[in-house]
């Protein structure tokens, strides 16, 4: 095997997928468990693949991989999200023009035909990242959102639901972007943290009011009394039509030192016989009798002055005052009808949504530019007048100094107003969460608008029902995060103002009339006949019957359409293009009143149609209707926690309201993947690695289990680290392939096939890797784990067939549960079992002159590996394939040249021996303790030493078990002590069958006892070293280094050779033996053991550095420096 960086071995093995066609191999195996079916949310091609696009990528290829293993048959087709606004705010910077405004201006047709040929400016590089992280998907066979099908099976779920009474259209508050000039929805926010910590100026004004009827006397004559309101948004002010106040919140008025003159700009409370308010300024000079401020009691200490209380009051005695308007509005009459909305306008009104946490208690509001807002509004009919167009923009209707403003750059205008005119009381510094646009990054705010609407409440029941036959993990989010955004969801918002996406199949019968204003708010599902909605020049249609038809196929529309075949014709389009412009010139005959009906203008929002994959990837119900019904619903799907607001959240209302059932069985979340610090990854701040640049160091294996067995795959936020990636990579790949290294040195190869047909079954294996064929055949069936081998009864071999078959259990218990984090745990465990246990315990079987005792060690390592490579294979696929390769012989390569053609290992419950697994528990826990109190001691574990006595054991350990621990601690003896009153040096009973040199030189030498325990267990070591112990350690350190030189030099377990050690360099002085002449007695003494453990013939010492075939310099721990040469035997 060329000894290769793995990074490169994977590229290799990439090639060998690719050209053997191992992923479409793996469709067609047999699967007679059938089908399990897995959805893949779509995504944007509109950048590149990122850790989160890795993590998702990898927990879609663990679970189909497992599954195919576990015999379903698991198809995997890739799909593109291609339309919506990223792919229209990357071609608007691509056209060099920004705005609806110049986009039609452009055209729309010209502009969609960019986002078409746009869309898909990313994929080679996603197809290029999905290939090297080794995932098996239909990249190719993609489905896209913006083919011609999918769109029509989009138009028919929206039928569906149309036909059901679940979609109106109406006006409600909505987060508004005005780069895009479009309703944004909350979950699209929400969706990707797209709130941000803002600090900006929050203000609290002064309102002007009449002067309380039941008011103290001591407030004089024409002194000006004010309500304080607080807002973070300054921009909403010339907006406010009402204060809301709390009816059971305490409120007090305290009078404060008289200010400057005050003058109100929409002025004076003295009430006209025409007018609620005079236009004279009100002066806030009292004479002595200084201003006073109503605000709650709870919130006075925001007051910047000495203030005296001189009334206490409930918010309810408050309710109905009028107050003067801060500014002039135009629509707002002051010499209003009495029936006239303006009437309802600058007073105080009851609200439950009030509180006194911060602020003043008081809230001013705007009706227009938020929900609570809003809410009030309704319930009390009170004026409305927009004051923004649609780029956010102050309009003509506004205050003329902040008119043609737009609404985030007219704050300090409005501040310096109010200030001038003393209706500003305090600014302060205010840091709170903000919403931007989830696409273009633009401050976003709330608007009342008019749009279409799924009715959320109406189903919510429904929701919440076929929520419980879903398994979610991690499973709190169940009853947590999900079923909280169900009990809470809105009705949704599927129009969008936009261009490039599904259009709406709403076509209304109407006449175009002139824009006319609205005063009254009025509940949107409530809005009848004439129907006030946008036209496409931006007027109200009006007049015609009002009927509204929902198309739901190209059929439908060819059929009622007057002039389809005229616009597509005129098009000169060969294929039907459901999108703007086209389709908007498609007019249909009202069937209740004969007039023209036209499509509104609208499109849908993209998560309607990510939401429709389930069906509309396959044309459904127009094709393909037995293929859908086979795989509705999932059995599986997974994404990154947001999308429980998103995907997962319209796939569950689309399946809920069409089908009536759940969309997905068992969905899989994970969390965020983060910048180390924590903070966001950007790429601007370069505060994460380069994708690509961790793959080439450490293969994608390594980050791919990382992820998997990370917080991350519980929806926790992972703090992405390479440390962590290089961790995987050297405590399982790494030792992993040392694992495997040190079996084929002694694993003799499997002569291959005869020559002839046989051996063109087999397809070529990837650079480097050497005949896969090694070690004893055995007979498995097609990709099964071969038979157990039964004929050893060494305690090692039954302890890691246990161990294996023990993991097989827990990991298929874990992977059954989507538990990958429990499962992909086992992995690095049992690697270390195998490794530092097993292996290290069983070196000297594999070198012993007994055939029967290599068999068994070579036969059980090679029944080990093959299985463990099943298990590695959905985790880490590279590595897995590696070793299958390495170990798997010709026979079994028949059927299963790869791994991921093979299947999942069965458990043999037999092979399980618990009591085994307990002992062997218990004598590493005695091990770990011992090596501990060697640290203590410092005295390295090559330095052999008397004897380890052991306390509280309740398991009763077998002779074998205990030699074993004394081979790994090196110690002559080991004894069990019955009673933990014994004394380390008297009173044990010894257990087992010591050394019969156990008892030589014992009590001499420096040292003494060291007592280690756990709680439970207790271990005492005897440090003495006696003279014979130290030429015993001596001749361990010259074992080790001699084989170190042999490996340095490229030899293996079957060259044998002539070994020579020269003492080059004096030692400092010691009271022992020294310089040559202590390793000649080392070399004479211990000659048959040396020779052995370093495969030589001979071992002698020499005077001098003399001529060989290979010499290496070596020093020893008390800095003697020797000459190690070797000849060939």
């Amino acid at each position: 095997m060329a000894n290769i960086p793995f990074p490169k071995r994977e590229e290799e093995i990439l090639e060998f997928w690719d050209k053997n066609h191992v992923f479409e191999k793996s469709l067609q195996k047999p699967s007679p468990k059938g089908e399990f079916v897995f959805y893949d949310g779509p995504p944007f091609a509109t950048g590149l693949p990122h850790y989160g696009h890795i993590l998702a990528s990898t927990i879609k290829d663990v679970i189909p991989r497992y599954k195919t293993m576990r015999g379903y048959h698991v198809r995997r087709r890739w799909g593109w999200d291609c339309h919506g606004l990223p792919i229209e705010n990357i071609v608007e910077q691509k056209l060099g023009i920004s705005g609806k405004k110049q986009i039609e201006e452009r055209g729309i047709a010209e502009f969609n035909r960019a986002c078409r040929e746009g869309v898909l400016a990313y994929a080679a590089e996603w197809g290029k990242m999905v290939r090297r992280i080794g995932r098996f998907v239909e990249f190719e066979n993609s489905y896209k959102t913006m083919d011609s099908t999918y769109m029509e099976s989009v138009w028919w779920a929206l039928k569906q639901i149309w036909d059901k009474k679940l979609i109106y259209e109406g006006r409600k508050v909505l987060l508004y972007c005005p780069r895009c000039e479009t309703p944004i929805s909350n979950f699209e926010v929400a969706m990707d943290n797209s709130y941000e910590e803002v600090t900006e100026e929050a203000v609290i004004v002064k309102f002007l009011i009449h002067l309380i009827s039941n008011s103290p006397n001591q407030i004089p004559n024409n002194a000006p009394v004010y309500m304080l309101a607080w807002t973070t948004t300054p921009w909403t002010l010339p907006g406010n039509v009402a204060l809301a106040v709390g009816e059971e919140i305490d409120y007090v008025m305290v009078r404060t030192p008289s200010p400057a003159p005050t003058t109100v700009g929409a002025p004076s409370p003295a009430r006209g016989e025409g007018d609620r308010f005079d236009s004279s300024p009100l002066m806030g000079e009292d004479k002595g009798g200084g201003e006073y401020l109503i605000l709650a009691k709870s919130r006075l200490a925001i007051l910047t002055e000495p203030y005296e209380v001189v009334q206490e009051m409930k918010g309810k005695d408050l309710v109905g005052l009028e107050y003067a308007p801060l500014f002039k509005v135009e629509g707002l009459s002051l010499r209003a009808r009495k029936d006239s909305p303006s009437r309802r306008a600058f007073k105080v009104y009851p609200a439950d949504f009030v509180t006194t946490e911060e602020g003043t208690g008081i809230v001013h509001t705007a009706v227009v530019y938020g929900e609570d807002d809003y809410n009030l509004g309704l319930k009390y009919k009170l004026p409305v007048v927009p004051l923004l167009d649609e780029k956010g923009v102050f309009n003509e209707k506004s205050p003329e100094l902040i008119s043609g403003q737009y609404f985030k750059d007219s704050e300090n205008t409005i501040k310096k107003d109010l200030e001038a005119r003393g209706l500003m009381y305090k600014r302060e510094k205010y840091t709170h969460s903000y919403p931007f646009c989830w696409r273009c990054d633009t401050q976003l705010f709330y608007n009342a608008i008019p749009a279409w609407f799924v009715k959320i409440s109406k189903l919510k029941k429904k929701l919440l029902k076929l929520n419980e036959k879903i398994n979610w993990y991690p499973e709190h989010l169940k009853h947590g995060r999900f079923k909280n955004g169900l009990e809470n969801a809105p009705d949704w918002n599927i129009s969008r103002n936009r261009y490039w996406a599904t259009p709406l199949p709403f076509w209304r019968c109407v006449v175009h009339n002139p824009p006319q204003p609205s005063l009254t708010l009025r509940e949107g599902e409530n809005l009848s006949p004439p129907l006030k909605i946008r036209g496409g020049a931006g007027g109200v249609m009006n007049g015609g019957c009002g009927n509204v038809v929902c198309i739901g196929s190209f059929q439908e529309l060819k059929q009622r359409a007057t002039n389809y075949d005229e616009v597509y014709k005129s098009h000169d389009l060969k294929d039907i293009d459901l999108h703007r412009p086209y389709i908007d010139e498609v007019k249909i005959k009202c069937d209740k009143c004969d007039s023209e009906m036209r499509r509104i203008p609208e499109v849908v929002d993209c998560w309607v149609e990510s939401a429709s994959m389930p069906f509309a990837e396959f044309h459904f119900p127009f094709e393909n209707q037995e293929e859908f019904k086979r795989r509705y619903p999932a059995d599986f799907v997974a994404e990154y926690i947001a999308q429980t607001r998103a995907w997962f959240y319209v796939m569950h209302v689309i399946g809920s309201a069409i089908f009536g059932k759940p969309p997905f069985k068992n969905v899989v979340t994970t969390g965020t993947i983060l910048a180390e610090d924590g903070s966001k990854m950007s790429k601007s701040k370069q505060n994460f690695p380069d994708p690509w640049d961790l793959i080439n160091r450490y293969g994608v294996d390594a980050l791919r289990f990382h992820l998997m067995t990370s917080v991350v795959m519980q929806a926790d936020n992972l703090n992405f680290s390479e440390r962590e990636v290089d961790g995987i990579y050297k405590k399982v790949v790494l030792l992993t392939q040392n694992v495997l290294s040190f079996y084929k040195l002694y694993a003799p190869p499997l002569t291959p096939p005869p020559q002839g047909g046989e051996t063109n079954q087999f397809p070529p294996l990837p650079e480097g890797i050497s005949s896969p064929a090694r070690g004893e055949a055995r007979r498995g069936g097609s990709g099964g784990v071969g038979d157990v081998p039964s004929n050893s009864r060494h305690i090692l071999d039954r302890w890691i067939i246990a161990r294996l078959h023990e993991t097989i259990r827990d990991m298929t218990e874990g992977l059954d549960r989507y538990d990958v984090v429990r499962a992909g745990r086992l992995i690095p465990e049992f690697v270390n079992n195998l490794s530092t246990w097993y292996l290290r315990r069983s070196r000297e079987r594999f070198k012993s002159s007994k055939k029967s005792e290599r068999e068994s060690a070579l036969r059980t390592t090679s029944y080990i590996l093959h299985t463990f490579s099943q298990l590695l294979a959905p985790f880490m696929p590279f590595l897995a394939e590696h070793v299958w390769q390495e170990v798997t012989s010709y026979e079994l390569r028949v059927t299963s040249y790869s791994v991921h053609l093979a299947d999942w290992p069965k458990v043999k419950k037999s092979k399980i021996d618990t009591a085994l697994l307990e002992e062997m528990r218990v004598a590493r826990k005695i091990v770990e303790l011992t090596h501990a109190a060697r640290a203590e001691a410092k005295i390295k574990v090559r330095q052999p030493l008397e004897e380890l006595k052991i306390q509280n054991v309740k398991l009763k350990m077998s002779e074998e078990l205990l030699r074993l621990i004394a081979e790994e601690v090196n110690v002559k003896e080991v004894k069990i002590v019955p009673s933990p009153q014994s004394s380390p040096t008297g009173g044990e009973e010894v257990i087992g069958n010591p050394s019969p040199r156990s008892t030589a030189g014992r009590g001499q030498g420096e040292g003494g006892w060291v007592t280690k325990t756990d709680g439970t267990l207790t271990i005492s070591l005897n440090t003495a070293i006696t003279p014979e112990l130290q030429k015993e350690g001596l001749a361990r350190e010259l074992t080790r280094h001699i084989n170190e030189v042999r490996k340095i030099v490229g030899l293996t377990p079957q060259d044998t050779v002539h070994v020579m050690v020269a003492v080059i360099a004096p030692s400092p002085p010691t009271p022992l033996p020294q310089g040559e002449g202590r390793v000649r007695e080392v070399v004479k003494d211990f000659q048959k053991q040396l020779r052995k453990s370093v495969i030589a013939a001979s071992v002698k010492v020499v005077n001098a550095p003399q001529e060989v075939d290979w010499s290496h310099e070596v020093e020893l721990e008390n800095h003697e420096k020797l000459w190690v040469g070797m000849r060939r035997g």
